[in-house]
């Protein structure tokens, strides 16, 4: 079993490292770029409300992309959501409380997480569930591989992934709370993943996007297990109830999300 907050590297990370980077066939080597904008939709985190930032946001970008979805598109909103949220914690977000505030589906090969050890335990369960709060469907996935997170951009409108990942392990090698951020886009040509991190705004709160080096983001990546967290909503499994005047190319992209998703997360 990994222990998901050991923090140590093991002798043959470098290795591994080579192994991550490596480009498979019929993988495109650079990826498409999240179509969202942050001018209108950056619901940044002050403090450990990462992860409902992230989820705040996927809700939304999900609604810029498809505007018959039934999702509330108030920014407000989505700021009372992540204040009223409480999977964090004083020492940033837990594992242990996104696994238990969220019903996830996960990957059959997936190795478990020890996640008892050394998570934190000030976390409280969610009045109500984060899947009815949202309207969005999680689903967790271990990518061995960056070109393992290739595919979810292949689609018409690509779907969003919540990486996990221990930032100032990334940054300094030295251990830190869990961190939540959404991948925008993947670079294996250059070695570059860019993040929208949640904390990473400008004087106006706006999010930047920041770019960071796969090695960098590898080390903080694989202490917590190459944790990535699918988020679609939850519309695509009832293969959605189309609102009056929705074109057919707007069904026909829905569908073929829809079946990239049932075909690749379980």
């Amino acid at each position: 079993m990994f222990n998901a907050r050991s923090n140590r590297l093991p002798p043959n990370f470098n290795e591994i490292l080579d192994n991550m980077i490596i480009v498979k066939d019929g993988i495109p080597k650079i990826s498409k770029k999240l179509s969202f904008d942050l001018n209108k939709y950056s619901i940044v985190s002050k403090a450990a409300d990462c992860f409902q930032a992230c989820t705040a946001m996927a809700a939304l970008y999900w609604k810029q992309n498809l505007p018959e979805l039934e999702i509330n598109t108030e920014i407000e909103y989505w700021k009372n959501f992540k204040k009223d949220t409480s999977i964090r914690n004083i020492k940033g977000i837990s594992l242990k409380g996104i696994l238990t505030n969220l019903d996830l589906n996960s990957d059959a090969n997936q190795e478990p997480l020890d996640l008892n050890s050394s998570s934190p335990k000030n976390f409280r369960e969610l009045p109500i569930p984060l899947e009815v709060e949202t309207k969005l469907q999680f689903i967790s996935k271990n990518p061995e591989t960056f070109s393992d997170l290739m595919p979810p951009f292949s689609v018409d409108i690509p779907i969003i992934q919540i990486a996990i990942y221990d930032d100032m392990f990334a940054r300094r090698e030295i251990t830190g709370p869990s961190h939540a951020s959404l991948i925008s886009r993947v670079d294996l040509v250059e070695r570059k993943i860019t993040l929208i991190n949640p904390e990473n705004c400008n004087k106006d709160n706006i999010i930047i996007e920041r770019n960071m080096d796969m090695k960098e983001f590898a080390r903080g990546w694989f202490v917590t297990g190459n944790l990535v967290i699918w988020v679609y909503p939850q519309q695509l499994e009832k293969k959605f109830v189309f609102k009056t005047g929705s074109t057919k190319i707007k069904k026909i992209k829905q569908e073929k999300i829809y079946k990239y998703i049932k075909e690749n997360h379980i």
